[in-house]
C-alpha cells in the first residue's frame, strides 16, 4: 500500500550517492519524486541516479561553497521547475582526539556537515516559499546528544545541526516550510565501517566504544552486527493517530534491538529486582522512569464546590478532570503545578500541602506519577485554555458523571470525605472510567 504520492515533486539529497543519503533517495524515488543526487563525485552520483530511475539525475556540486550551492539549486529548478524537499545529508569525519586535530581538519568537518546544510537550505528557501511550502530534513547523529574523544569536530557539527534545525524551523514556519532533524545511530555504511575497521584509529579500543569506561569493546555472542544501509520508508503524518502519544509509544526502550550509545545488540538482565534492557557491551541500562504529573485542587470551601475543567481534545474529550499537566525538565514541581493551573484556568494559585499522590495508568503507553496539591487561594477569573474548553465549579455531592481519569475519581472521593464526611463516595470511586 502506498502511504502517499510524491509524483510531480522534486527532492534534493546532498551526499545522496551512498549510505544513508542513497537510502533516503531510494525512498523518495519510490514515492514518485524526481530526485537530484548532489555530490562531488560525478561518476558515483551518476551511478546512484541511474539506479533510482529515469526521474533521477546527478548534480555535481561542492556543498561547502556558497556559489556552487546557488548554482546547484538553479540547475535543479531549471530541470524540474521546483524544489519541494531538501535532505541535508552530506557529511564527513576526521577521527582524532582534540589535541591532535588540525584547524584545517576542524573546518573541513564543520563546513561539510553544518555549513553545507545552512547554504543549501538558504539556497532552496526562496523556491520553496514561492511554491507555498516545502520540507527540509537535516541528518544529525546520536552524537548530537553525546560525544566521544575521537570525534570533537563531528560531535560539534551534529550538535550544531540540531540548533540550526530549530532556528530554520522557527524562521520559516510562516512560509509553510517544515524543518526537522533525524538522529541516526550506528548504521552500516562506508563512513561507519572506517570507524570500526582498519581505516579508523589505529590503537586498540579507539573505535565506537572509546567513550566507554576502560575502552570496553567486544562483539556479543550471536550478535549480527549493526543495522545495514537503511530502508527508508515514507509515512503520511495524517495517518499518525494520537500524534505525540503514538510517537512516545513507539520509542519505548523495549522496542529497541540495538543500543543507541554504542550500537551493540541489547539483552535483558534483572537489575534491582526488575527486568531491564541492558547493553552488555557498554553496560548502559534503559531505566523506564515515569513522567511526573501535577494537578491543583481549588475548593470553594463555603459551598463545598471544586473547580474542574473539561478536556478539549484527545481520547478524553468532553470529560472532566482536576486541572493538571506535566512537570517540564529542570522545573520545580510546585512551579509546574502553578504554571499548568494558570495555563488551563487563567488563575494564579497559591499552593498549600500535597493532598494526594498516585500512580496514574490512564495512558497505557506512558506511566505517570501524579501529585495533587491543595490551593490555598487563587486570583483572577476562571477562563478555560490550553487542553480545556470549559472550567466550572461543581458541588462535591453533584459532580459530573464523565470524569476523565480514574485517579481523579479516587482523589475526588477522598476530598468529599475530607471536607464533609463520608457520603457514600464508593459510587464515585467505582463510576464509569
Amino acid at each position: 500500500m502506498e502511504l502517499f504520492d510524491l509524483s510531480g515533486r522534486t527532492a534534493i539529497v546532498t551526499g545522496g550517492n551512498g549510505g544513508i543519503g542513497l537510502g533516503m533517495a531510494r525512498g523518495l524515488a519510490r514515492a514518485g519524486a524526481a530526485v537530484a543526487v548532489v555530490g562531488r563525485n560525478r561518476e558515483k552520483s551518476r551511478a546512484a541516479a541511474a539506479e533510482l530511475g529515469s526521474a533521477a539525475f546527478a548534480v555535481e556540486a561542492d556543498v561547502t561553497s556558497a556559489a556552487a550551492v546557488q548554482a546547484m539549486a538553479a540547475e535543479v529548478v531549471a530541470r524540474t521547475g521546483r524544489i519541494d524537499v531538501l535532505v541535508n545529508n552530506a557529511g564527513t569525519n576526521v577521527r582524532k582526539r582534540p589535541e591532535a586535530l588540525e584547524e584545517s581538519e576542524w573546518r573541513t568537518v564543520l563546513d561539510t556537515n553544518l555549513t553545507s546544510a545552512f547554504l543549501c537550505s538558504r539556497a532552496c528557501h526562496p523556491h520553496m516559499r514561492a511554491a507555498g511550502g516545502g520540507k527540509i530534513l537535516n541528518n544529525g547523529s546520536m552524537m548530537s546528544l553525546f560525544a566521544t574523544p575521537w570525534s570533537p569536530a563531528y560531535a560539534a557539527s551534529k550538535g550544531g545541526m540540531v540548533q540550526l534545525t530549530k532556528a530554520l524551523a522557527t524562521a520559516w514556519a510562516a512560509d509553510g516550510i517544515q524543518v526537522n532533524c533525524f538522529l541516526p545511530g550506528w548504521i552500516d555504511t562506508e563512513l561507519t565501517r572506517r570507524a570500526r575497521g582498519g581505516a579508523g584509529p589505529a590503537r586498540p579500543g579507539a573505535g565506537p566504544h572509546a567513550g566507554r569506561p576502560l575502552g570496553r569493546h567486544r562483539r556479543l555472542p550471536g550478535a549480527r552486527g549493526l543495522p545495514r544501509e537503511p530502508r527508508i520508508g515514507l509515512r503520511d503524518r495524517r495517518g499518525d493517530h494520537g500524534g505525540r502519544r503514538l510517537l512516545r509509544a513507539r520509542l519505548m526502550p523495549r522496542e529497541f534491538p540495538f543500543c543507541p550509545k554504542c550500537g551493540a545488540r541489547l539483552g535483558k538482565r534483572t537489575v534491582h529486582g526488575l527486568e531491564r534492557l541492558v547493553c552488555p557491551a557498554c553496560s548502559f541500562v534503559f531505566w523506564q522512569n515515569p513522567a511526573v504529573g501535577v494537578a491543583v485542587i481549588l475548593l470553594d470551601e463555603g459551598a463545598h464546590r471544586v473547580l474542574l475543567g473539561r478536556r478539549a481534545r484527545g481520547a478524553y474529550r468532553g470529560r472532566w478532570c482536576i486541572p493538571c499537566g506535566y512537570v517540564e525538565y529542570d522545573e520545580d514541581v510546585r512551579a509546574a503545578a502553578r504554571r499548568e493551573f494558570r495555563e488551563e484556568t487563567g488563575l494564579e494559585a497559591e499552593l498549600g500541602d500535597v493532598f494526594a499522590v498516585h500512580s496514574n495508568f490512564h495512558a497505557p503507553e506512558m506511566h505517570t506519577v501524579g501529585v495533587w496539591f491543595r490551593a490555598v487561594s487563587a486570583v483572577g477569573e476562571p477562563r478555560a485554555a490550553d487542553d480545556l474548553d470549559r472550567v466550572e465549579f461543581f458541588a462535591l455531592d453533584a459532580l459530573p458523571a464523565a470524569i476523565a481519569f480514574p485517579t481523579d475519581r479516587i482523589v475526588l472521593a477522598d476530598l468529599r470525605r475530607a471536607v464533609g464526611g463520608d457520603r457514600g463516595d464508593r459510587a464515585l470511586e467505582a463510576g464509569p472510567a
